[in-house]
């Protein structure tokens, strides 16, 4: 299942708590809600049907205290005015009052705007932070003080955006609450983006649309109906949210369900898996239909595919008229592309073909991309109206116009990388390197863990062994005294002490100087004992690098270090150098 969940173990705390948060922040409440706040309503609610005891039973208190204490209302039910006039109670109110219903606020924004966001790169604290961190940089100071800057710049990034976002919300509530309380009426959600976004979600998962619409109705269902909701939350429970698929590009027992395909989706990624079966889809239809794959369309609405052009001229002109949407983002959910991006501009413009306007990016990138081309060619029409036809926004000017296209429209865009740079002054710190910007503080460097070689009872065979290389076995023939040590101490049998390890010289300015151990601590040495081929090649080897050694600075001569002095009786030996004498 997606998100690390299981078919066989139950939801763990912090799971269910995470998206216990999630529908809560979703569904506009402005207040911590949590698990304690419902039981404490239940409570309440228990208490005015039940008894004592059977209150307790059902919250499973020993101490009948405790609901007193902890559990009741701190608003009090009974409506002492009513009473004490002798009229009818009205609680209403206090049922409101005390239901968690008035920390709500439908189309409560969850981000900040574009242009708030945009303006936090500029708080004078952060300002501040990265110009201490630049000048720690220049200074060369000590590893641990500029580690301790960008961690400090780091939690003071990673906690402005919540903080403005906490004083937005609030602001945003308080103007609500003027606004219905002047007008006596009740405003609209605001969030279209997330509106429109469930709504094409609805198109692949009709179900949740139902279920949607069940949950919301207050009317009495039939029998009918109650089997279709049964129906429908057994559909969401069995399943899979590993990759969602798009109709008539559900897999076949595991592969592609495309004819002369056929390939486990296993060896492929999920983020891949929908957008293969996709292309198999396009190429089968090309094929079907005699034509070229460039020249198909597909509506990701209707999930159909076109490769006449006048048929897809009248399917998108009756989109057009009917089921477009404010919303101009790539939608992406569960790794499958819901439906891609269009053009805000080209929507609302009525002198193209319905073609042209419907024309779609898959990637946001790309639309960006042929956006800045048309805002290049109206730079001088400002202010303006919004040129989507189901939006009548007044822009003043061409930022403006983007910080609506990321609001209003959905379209996401780095603040930042898209402005125009801003001159340097003494605010803006010139030439700070780009690591210090890095949202992610740095730790210190972690020495790397040393492979363990594998010892000689459990190695490799020969033919997986890598070679030596032609300077180690250069310097292991130079190293003359230790070799010959070696050579004059080991013996023939194998359970014998095979002697001290050979080594290699270490190369410095001046020439060979002191040696260092050749095999690593944990590296068995075996006693060998050559045969007469091995001898022979050991021969012709060290004949053919006898110029190679005599070019390296400050070796010895070959008359002071002979090969042939070395003895090859016994000699312990490194199994990988075996290989290379028996090549």
């Amino acid at each position: 299942m997606a998100n690390g969940a299981s078919d066989t173990k139950a939801m763990n705390r912090e799971t269910f708590c995470r998206l216990f948060r999630a529908i809560i922040r979703n569904a506009g409440y402005y207040e911590n809600i949590t698990i304690h706040t419902l039981r404490r309503g239940l409570a309440n609610k228990v208490n005015k049907v039940a008894t004592e005891s059977e209150r307790s039973q059902i919250l499973t208190h020993k101490d009948p205290n405790l609901f007193g204490n902890e559990y009741i209302a701190h608003l009090s039910s009974v409506d002492a005015q009513a009473i004490f006039v002798d009229g009818v109670p009205n609680t209403e109110h206090i049922k409101h009052l005390q239901s968690v219903g008035k920390y709500r606020q439908i189309g409560l924004p969850c981000h900040l705007p574009a242009e708030r966001k945009a303006a936090l790169s500029q708080d004078p604290d952060l300002l501040d932070l990265r110009r201490q961190l630049q000048q720690l940089v220049e200074k060369n100071s000590d590893k641990c003080v500029i580690s301790t800057a960008k961690k400090q710049l780091f939690v003071y990034q990673s906690r402005l955006e919540p903080e403005a976002l906490k004083q937005y919300r609030q602001k945003w509530i308080r103007t609500r609450l003027e606004r219905e309380v002047l007008s006596f009426t009740t405003g609209p959600p605001d969030d279209f983006v997330n509106t429109d976004f469930v709504e094409d979600l609805y198109l692949l998962m009709p179900e949740r649309k139902r279920l949607a619409m069940t949950i919301n109705s207050e009317k009495r269902l039939s029998s009918e109906e109650k089997l279709q909701t049964t129906q429908d939350l057994l559909s969401l429970c069995v399943r899979n949210f590993d990759v969602i698929y798009r109709p008539g590009e559900q897999p076949s027992q595991g592969t592609c369900p495309v004819n002369g395909c056929g390939l486990s989706l296993d060896r492929i990624a999920r983020s891949r898996r929908s957008s293969h079966i996709h292309s198999c889809r396009r190429r089968e239809f090309a094929v079907v239909h005699g034509c070229p794959e460039c020249e198909l369309h597909y509506c990701f609405q209707c999930f159909q595919w076109y490769h006449e052009e006048n048929q897809w001229e009248a399917h998108c002109r009756e989109h057009l008229s009917s089921t477009i949407t404010r919303r101009c983002e790539v939608s992406t959910y569960c790794h499958t592309l819901i439906r891609p991006a269009y053009c805000p501009i080209c929507l609302g413009d009525e002198n193209i073909p319905a073609a042209s306007r419907m024309k779609s990016w898959t990637r946001s990138g790309d639309l960006w991309k042929h956006l800045n081309q048309h805002l290049q060619t109206i730079q001088s029409r400002w202010p303006a109206s919004c040129p989507h036809p189901r939006c009548d926004c007044q822009v003043v000017d061409e930022q403006s116009f983007r910080y609506h296209l990321s609001d209003v429209h959905g379209l996401r865009q780095r603040w930042g990388a898209q402005q125009h740079e801003p001159k340097q002054d003494e605010t803006t710190p010139a030439s700070i390197p780009e690591e210090i910007f890095d949202h992610a503080p740095v730790e210190p460097t972690r020495k790397r863990k040393r492979r363990e070689k594998p010892s000689s009872e459990n190695s490799a065979p020969d033919s997986e062994l890598p070679k030596p290389r032609r300077s180690r076995r250069i310097a292991l023939m130079l190293n003359k005294k230790n070799m010959s040590s070696a050579s004059s101490s080991s013996s023939v049998d194998q359970s014998h002490n095979p002697g001290p390890r050979p080594s290699l010289a270490t190369m410095t300015e001046s020439g060979f100087s002191e040696t260092m151990p050749y095999y690593p601590d944990n590296f068995t040495t075996l006693s060998y004992t050559p045969t007469p081929d091995i001898v022979s090649s050991m021969s012709e080897s060290c004949s053919s690098i006898e110029n190679d050694i005599q070019s390296i600075p400050g070796s010895p001569s070959m008359a002071e270090s002979p090969l042939t002095d070395i003895s090859m009786d016994s000699i312990p030996i490194d199994p990988r150098l075996l290989l290379e004498f028996k090549e």
